[in-house]
């Protein structure tokens, strides 16, 4: 009786320790997502927290479904206009990329990540960092910027097939 006990909590403490990650098949169903734009503005020698611009974001519907083993995802921002089809590379945005360089005194960094909240929810967001080496503070204060798009979705049906 021991030994059964003993094996059942160890099965339970085992589950409740995997990693929570998102998959291409996971994601499968109806979500509803906000994309916010964020935009951090230069000042005193460095960047200003990121600030919403009082926008309240866009919501939109995203349908993910399988079609030859690519995940699709199937766009509806205004149910009244045309949607888009786009695969979706998932792999792109759980890598937490980040890629920099330098041309003509101009740094640029770009980046993107994804954060799993719940089996049925998560977010990912893609940035862009613009910073001028060299020149005064007020070209600094107009050229440098720091911008974020974050999209936060929920699950709001499954689907076996689309």
């Amino acid at each position: 009786m021991k030994k059964i006990l003993l094996f059942s909590l160890l099965c339970i403490a085992l589950v409740g320790c995997e990693e929570k990650k998102v998959t291409n098949e996971s994601l499968i169903g109806e979500w509803e997502c906000s994309a916010f734009n964020l935009i951090a503005v230069w000042e005193n020698g460095q960047f200003k927290d990121y600030d919403k611009g009082g926008s309240n974001g866009v919501n939109f519907y995203v349908k993910y479904y399988m079609k030859d083993d690519i995940l699709m995802g199937h766009y509806i921002v205004f149910p009244e206009y045309d949607t888009v089809i786009n695969p979706f590379n998932l792999d792109a945005y759980q890598k937490n990329n980040s890629k920099e360089e330098v041309i003509n005194g101009i740094k640029r960094k770009l980046s993107s990540g994804f954060n799993y909240m719940q089996s049925d929810k998560f977010s990912f967001y893609t940035s862009e960092e613009i910073i001028v080496l060299k020149g005064t503070e007020e070209i600094k204060q107009i050229i440098n910027k720091k911008m974020k798009e974050e999209i936060a979705c929920k699950r709001i049906k499954n689907i076996d097939k689309y």
